[in-house]
């Protein structure tokens, strides 16, 4: 008997292998999307439908009443992501306009 990492159970679960991008940082469910060395971008974050995974992408930032600013919910690690960097111009505009977000980038 040992120790299962988090991404044991889930795997046991779906029987699917832990998504992962190069520019995902974090661990199971919860990323900061950064191009390193440069600024977090965003974040993706996990949520279940009841059926498949979703994942919810957020920009690095916060809004007046101190949430972060969400941006679109997509079926993949890899296209929340992809999407994200397709957009960074616009959400780097929407992180300059906003409040910074107070957490340190998980790394």
């Amino acid at each position: 008997m040992g120790v299962n990492g988090s991404g044991d159970a889930y795997r046991r679960i779906i029987n699917k292998p832990i998504p992962a991008h190069p520019h995902a940082h974090g661990g199971f469910g919860l990323w900061t999307i950064q191009v390193k060395p440069g600024p977090a971008l965003g974040w993706v974050i996990i949520r279940s439908n009841g059926h498949e995974p979703r994942y919810h992408a957020y920009a690095y930032c916060r809004d007046a009443g101190g949430r972060r600013p969400w941006l679109r919910e997509f079926g993949t690690l890899n296209s929340a992501v992809a999407w994200m960097l397709q957009h960074e111009s616009e959400i780097r505009e929407l992180i300059a306009g906003s409040e910074p977000e107070p957490d340190e980038p998980i790394t």
